[in-house]
C-alpha cells in the first residue's frame, strides 16, 4: 500500500449532498430497525442513488488532479453503502454490469 496517497476533496454542492446522505446511513438503519420498517432503507437508498447520479453527471471523477483520490474514495463509500443497503433489503447486487 502506498504511503503518500492524498485524499483531498474539493467540496462542491454535489459532493456535499452525497456526503450528507452518506453520514445519515447509520441513523437510517437505526430508525428502520426501531420502527421495523424496511421502506425507510429503500427510500434512503433511492435518494442516495439519485444524489450520486447528479454528482456523477456534473463531476469528472477520473480527472487527473490533486482531488482524484478523494473523488474515488467518495465513490467507493457510496458503493459500500448502496451494497449494504441492498443486502439489508434482501436484494442481490451484481458484481459488475
Amino acid at each position: 500500500m502506498e504511503k503518500n496517497i492524498s485524499y483531498k476533496l474539493e467540496i462542491n454542492d454535489y459532493e456535499w449532498t452525497v456526503y450528507t446522505q452518506l453520514v445519515e446511513f447509520p441513523a437510517v438503519i437505526e430508525r428502520a430497525y426501531e420502527l421495523t420498517d424496511s421502506s425507510i432503507v429503500a427510500k434512503y437508498v433511492l435518494k442516495l442513488a439519485r444524489v450520486f447520479n447528479k454528482y456523477y453527471g456534473h463531476t469528472k471523477i477520473l480527472e487527473p488532479d490533486d482531488f482524484l483520490n478523494g473523488r474515488l474514495a467518495l465513490c467507493e463509500c457510496v458503493a459500500i453503502v448502496l451494497k449494504e443497503s441492498m443486502r439489508l433489503l434482501g436484494i442481490e447486487v451484481p458484481k459488475s454490469m
